[in-house]
């Protein structure tokens, strides 16, 4: 069974680290590690570390950057689920994004 990493960038967009926290473990329960990022390039030693996972970025674009950076020539799957204060990138994807 794939392992559902989730890469939380404390600092980003509103600052919901917590709220964020309580929706994963209620969506995904046992099956569901999370973990908190804690200086820059963080969120790519983070994804290095884990093989035949998915991975979400929840951050903004530097986290979604930091954790594609680490996820390059691996077996995971990338996520992104937008939690910044812009979204840029997800939103040049999915230009039906609503602001926050």
């Amino acid at each position: 069974m794939k392992k559902h990493v989730f890469i939380l960038n404390p600092q980003a967009g509103f600052k919901k680290t917590e709220q964020l926290k309580t929706v994963i473990r209620e969506a995904f329960g046992k099956l569901a590690e999370i973990r908190l990022t804690e200086r820059a390039g963080h969120a790519t030693e983070i994804a290095r570390e884990y093989t035949h996972s998915t991975i979400y970025a929840v951050g903004g674009d530097g986290t979604a950057n930091e954790v594609m950076s680490g996820t390059v020539g691996s077996d995971n799957t990338l996520c992104i689920l937008p939690a910044g204060s812009g979204n840029d990138f997800v939103r040049t994807l999915y230009k039906k994004i609503p602001q926050s």
